[in-house]
């Protein structure tokens, strides 16, 4: 099994996600608390601190980098940089360094949430937040590592990363499925994206949008099924 390194996997993607992926390899998370999962080992760090992320790193097929600032203080402006720019440089250096070539960056809709709907793949960097604009600089990082080194790096744009319990509670309290439920990511969508992201064959810098939109009217992930295979399913 693949040796995937999860930096950032106690947070609530990782709680999502983990557990779906968990089986499919030896999964790692490297965060200052430890996971909320069981059954993946744990390395307690920063991604602050490139030593630790070099260690942390090594011998590793893979790494997935889906650190985020938690959302009660979203658009705190030193945590932004230091996780969503900061962090994801360094990360990419202890990558490269230790020769790991396979990175999957956890961007967000917010690098792109201040164009028009529908949003798509092409459309311009332009965020209505701190967040979402150290996100978009994040992806900066990664194409620049892949220009300039022999990096191949996927960045997933995720709209509204959410679980089955979570939408639920959405559609009991406003008694409608609503534009916000109907695009929102599900939590298996979402960890299969990510499984294909590490199994591609793609050899430079992607970004693609991650969303529930079965339709498209409102985000298109025409890249993510042309390149992941990957299409989400339905919520109901």
């Amino acid at each position: 099994m693949k040796k995937v390194l999860f930096i950032g996997g106690s947070g609530r993607v990782g709680a999502m996600t983990l557990p779906i992926l968990r089986d499919a390899m030896q999964a790692t998370v490297f965060d200052l608390n430890p996971p909320q999962v069981e059954g993946v080992e744990y390395i307690q760090g920063s991604v602050n601190d490139y030593a630790a992320l070099r260690d942390a790193v090594r011998d590793r097929d893979a790494v997935v980098y889906m650190a985020m600032v938690p959302e009660k203080i979203l658009n705190d402006v030193p945590l932004s940089y230091d996780i969503n720019c900061k962090g994801i440089h360094l990360t990419l250096a202890a990558a490269h360094d230790e020769g790991i070539g396979r990175v999957v960056f956890f961007s967000s809709g917010s690098a792109t949430d201040g164009n028009d709907f529908p949003q798509y793949d092409e459309m311009p960097l332009c965020s209505n937040s701190p967040y979402g604009m150290t996100k978009g600089l994040g992806e900066h990082i990664c194409e620049w590592f892949c220009a300039h080194h022999d990096m191949s790096i996927i960045a997933l744009r995720l709209w509204f990363p959410t679980t089955r319990e979570r939408w639920d509670e959405w559609r009991e309290k406003h008694g409608k499925v609503t534009h916000w439920m109907r695009i929102a990511t599900h939590d298996d969508d979402l960890a299969r994206a990510m499984l294909s992201a590490i199994d591609s064959n793609v050899q430079d810098f992607q970004a693609m949008l991650i969303s529930g939109d079965l339709t498209g009217e409102h985000i298109r992930t025409d890249r993510a099924r042309e390149i992941l295979g990957w299409e989400p399913k339905s919520w109901e």
